[in-house]
């Protein structure tokens, strides 16, 4: 504990040898008795058990607290490697991902309140598997990586040995002496290992480390083009050309539409791909950490402004009830106090209903502007799009062998050609990775060497926050604010684009020509009488 410079720590002693052998070494300890059982020994079960009341009487006195035991090592101080984002933060008995993070330990916490059991209802954070090491990670994966020839763990756990000293000995000649063979003898090797034999060439260690740095220098570069938002623009650019040069074939399209996620799969699958893994899991414990602190930064940010908490600004009367004795808390960008249905009294709910709101505002803002740019392009630019107007170009496309290019750009387009089942294949293969990237959550991308420093709803990094504007603390959830509130506008407007349209059977930009040339008889009461005959126009416009 002293080597790894902790100041606050304790020694519970057990027995009266222990506690004066800490007051010999002037070491601060408890003296505290061990769990007894019938027969007044103190048994193994009976002093582990132990340990959660001793946790208790701490957490009682409101400390927070970071319990270890005598087989655990501390070769760096934890308290500089805590996320503090969770109730519990603890070291797993996984000895990989599936096992650490998914769910074969610590089922229990996660059980739902039934009969007389009560959930412990805390939120938990499984630390990184590499830095609080069990002996099975450490014997059975990290001597024999040479990715972690040079890392150095926090906590090393001897769990899994029953030559528990022999083996703690071994782990601090290793990270506490250098030396690097320290591992090598520890009993044999973990079944699925092998140590490299007397008669397999050897590779001079500065050659390995000289190409292990470049490997990972390119798996690196690698992970940060493919993060960049211009590998996107470049690669549909490329998507187009080469859809061109096929003859813009039907099967040609959907391999092409389907190539980005069938790509980053592959990619992620491949030996480059494992490279841009192992980069990006040496790096994951500062980044999380990173990470933690932005989103702290955020919550920081929203108790500082006006638009958050309870004092923001609410909608009138009833509108605005769920904010002033109900649910809503202010919590989150937008939140007016409107919901007088109760629609998200539940949190799961509130949380669900909140992505689909931001999900929808977001589709919104695109689809408003990308109603009027086309009509525009043609009212005022003169650009031949064949059919400019929004709500006409499907039934343009049924009905006639319409081209759509984008932009009005010849040959500028992917699916621009063909019929309405292969542009909506095109679209089911273009939108499925990124839907089934957003199910996965905010690690979809790890697997291809980029990390989303967000949430959920704001996941930020290279391809949704390329200007870094999410570092401004204070910025960020202003335009938070600004994002939901335009976004709701959006909604709106695309309301009044198919009311538009139902009414007047025109786009919203000729609708907006009409009303500025002879507004006392282009406008809303006006064309409300001439509603029927809206309705006949739309009718008669569509194939069906």
């Amino acid at each position: 504990m002293q080597r790894a410079k902790v100041a606050n720590y304790m020694v519970i002693a057990i027995d009266d040898e222990v506690a004066k052998t800490m007051q010999l070494l002037g070491v601060p300890y408890w003296r505290k008795e061990p769990v007894k059982t019938l027969d007044k020994a103190a048994s193994n079960h009976g002093i582990s058990a132990m340990k959660f009341q001793l946790i208790k009487e701490f957490l009682l006195l409101d400390y927070s607290l970071l319990l270890s035991d005598v087989d655990i090592l501390t070769l760096q101080n934890p308290f500089a490697h805590l996320y503090r984002d969770r109730d519990v933060e603890g070291l797993s008995d996984g000895f990989d991902a599936p096992t650490a993070y998914g769910a074969v330990f610590n089922e229990e916490i996660f059980l739902p309140s039934h009969g007389k059991y009560l959930s412990s209802e805390i939120s938990v954070r499984v630390m990184d598997i590499y830095d609080y090491v069990n002996s099975k990670t450490l014997f059975r994966t990290m001597r024999y990586d040479r990715q972690y020839e040079k890392h150095v763990p926090v906590m090393v756990h001897v769990n899994y040995h029953p030559d528990k000293f022999a083996r703690m000995q071994s782990v601090w000649e290793r990270y506490v002496n250098n030396d690097l063979h320290a591992l090598d003898n520890s009993s044999s090797p973990e079944k699925g290992s092998a140590l490299l034999s007397k008669d397999q060439p050897q590779i001079p260690a500065q050659q390995q480390q000289e190409d292990d740095s470049l490997s990972t220098k390119l798996a690196q570069s690698f992970g940060a083009i493919v993060a960049s938002p211009l590998f996107y623009f470049v690669a549909g650019a490329v998507a187009i050309k080469l859809v061109a040069s096929t003859g813009e074939s039907s099967a040609s399209i959907l391999i092409f539409a389907a190539l980005p996620v069938t790509a980053l799969t592959a990619l992620s699958k491949s030996s480059i791909g494992k490279s841009v893994q192992l980069a990006l899991e040496a790096q994951l414990p500062k980044l999380s950490k990173e990470a933690a602190e932005l989103r702290a930064s955020w919550g920081q940010a929203r108790t500082r402004s006006a638009n958050y908490g309870e004092e923001r600004p609410l909608l009138p009367g009833v509108l605005g009830s769920a904010g002033r004795e109900g649910h809503l808390r202010g919590a989150v960008a937008g939140d007016v106090g409107f919901d007088p249905m109760g629609m998200s009294a539940d949190p799961a709910a509130f949380a669900k209903n909140y992505e689909a709101e931001l999900l929808h505002a977001r589709w919104a803002m695109l689809g408003a502007v990308g109603c009027l740019i086309p009509e525009a392009l043609t009212l005022f630019g003169g650009v031949e799009l064949g059919e400019p107007v929004w709500w006409k170009v499907g039934a343009s496309k049924v009905s006639g062998d319409l081209t759509l290019n984008w932009g009005g750009i010849e040959g500028f387009r992917i699916a621009g050609k063909q019929g309405i089942a292969v542009i909506a294949g095109c679209q089911l293969a273009l939108m499925g990775g990124p839907e089934y990237a957003r199910l996965v959550g905010i690690d979809s991308l790890q697997p291809v060497g980029v990390f989303l420093p967000g949430d959920q709803n704001y996941p930020g990094g290279g391809p949704f926050d390329p200007l870094g504007l999410s570092q401004d603390p204070d910025r960020f959830v202003t335009q938070a604010v600004s994002e939901i509130k335009n976004g709701r506008l959006a909604m709106v407007a695309m309301l009044g684009y198919i009311v538009q349209a139902a009414v007047t059977g025109k786009g919203p930009v000729q609708n907006l020509l009409d009303f500025s040339a002879d507004p006392a008889n282009n406008n809303l009461v006006s064309s409300l009488q001439h509603l029927p005959d809206g309705f006949s126009r739309v009718r008669a416009a569509l194939p069906f």
